[in-house]
């Protein structure tokens, strides 16, 4: 934690310097010396004794104003669950649609095969009788 002088933790701790330095005499609060020899005390000790912190009020934020910042954000979840529903749903039938047409492009390319099979002609070598005996062309 931050250690603070004596006039930022009774600001903090809502209590006069006097009543600071008397509980840092009596040894109901530690505190350390600074470079020049000022007393410093830990913000966890200041917690320890004295409970919650006030603070100067410039870190205390409205709660009417984290109300309206926690709506806003709810509302964009909402918006963004929404929005993903329906992109997973188009992506679903997208994903339908391919399959559909793979499915279509493979029957159709048996069909193909087959009829190749049927008109084009044999294209395998003549069995030796037929070339002995068969026609000539």
């Amino acid at each position: 934690m931050a250690k603070v002088n004596i006039s930022e933790a009774a600001s903090l701790a809502k209590v006069a310097r006097s009543t600071l330095y008397a509980y840092i005499r009596s040894g109901k609060i530690s505190a350390d010396k600074d470079h020049v020899g000022r007393p410093q005390i830990d913000t966890s000790e200041l917690l320890r004794v004295f409970g919650v912190l006030q603070g100067n009020g410039e870190d205390n934020t409205d709660n009417s104003e984290i109300e309206h910042d926690v709506a806003i954000i709810q509302s964009e979840n909402a918006t963004l669950r929404t929005e993903n529903e329906a992109l997973r749903e188009m992506l679903r039938i997208r994903e339908e649609q391919l399959r559909d047409h793979q499915e279509q492009e493979s029957w159709l390319r048996q069909r193909l095969d087959a009829l190749e099979a049927k008109t084009l002609p044999g294209t395998g070598t003549k069995s030796w009788w037929s070339r002995v005996f068969g026609s000539k062309g």
